[in-house]
């Protein structure tokens, strides 16, 4: 990691940090029967760079934290939604490495004093905070059928947070708005399922 602060105050950083990731025994555990984990599952690596700029502006009224990031998983551990064989195809949960992701995202806070914006007073305070999340995660490679090209599980697109915080001397009130967007519970991108463990989230 390294950084660069100007004059203004402003730091300019940048990160890359290389990723190891061991199999667990919560990823090898079974508690389903209609789960099966893959025998030959094996450890997860990676890498994670990003670029960012953060720091206060206009005498410390504003505040930012602005960053961009790429990060990318080889092998990465996950389960998909898979059926039986023939005549039954049951279906099942299979716990396995996917295959190989990269997930590209821009994340920023920005927060600032409003009251001490508009006027020069220090007697209260009335805070305002955005935080908000681009994510753009995809497989780009898969030994697994139909799994390339699929959004990464868990990974919501976009996130938004928000919020308003008042102060003036011992009281303190806040409100706050939170939004995600909708994601998905498995590799397979699978919306619906007939027991409902998979799906749209």
């Amino acid at each position: 990691g390294t950084s660069y602060v100007f004059d203004n105050g402003l730091e300019l950083y940048a990160n890359y940090a290389q990723n190891y990731r061991a199999m667990t025994f919560s990823d090898m555990r079974i508690v389903n029967p209609n789960f099966i984990v893959d025998t030959n599952l094996s450890d997860e690596r990676g890498f994670n760079a990003d670029l960012g700029i953060r720091g206060s502006l206009f005498n410390g009224l504003f505040y930012s934290d602005i960053s961009c990031f790429y990060l990318e998983y080889d092998k990465r551990i996950g389960t998909i939604l898979a059926a039986d064989k023939a005549p039954y195809y049951i279906p099942y949960r299979l716990r396995t490495n996917i295959g190989s992701s990269r997930t590209i995202g821009i994340e920023a806070i920005i927060e600032t004093d409003i009251w001490k914006l508009c006027i020069d007073d220090d007697s209260r305070s009335v805070k305002v905070f955005i935080n908000v999340s681009y994510l753009d995660g995809i497989y780009t490679s898969s030994l697994q059928t139909g799994i390339k090209g699929k959004q990464v599980e868990q990974v919501s697109p976009f996130t938004l947070r928000t919020g308003l915080q008042y102060e003036q001397d011992k009281v303190k009130a806040s409100i706050q708005y939170s939004y995600v967007h909708k994601q998905y519970s498995d590799a397979t991108n699978a919306e619906y399922t007939s027991n409902a463990v998979i799906g749209l989230i």
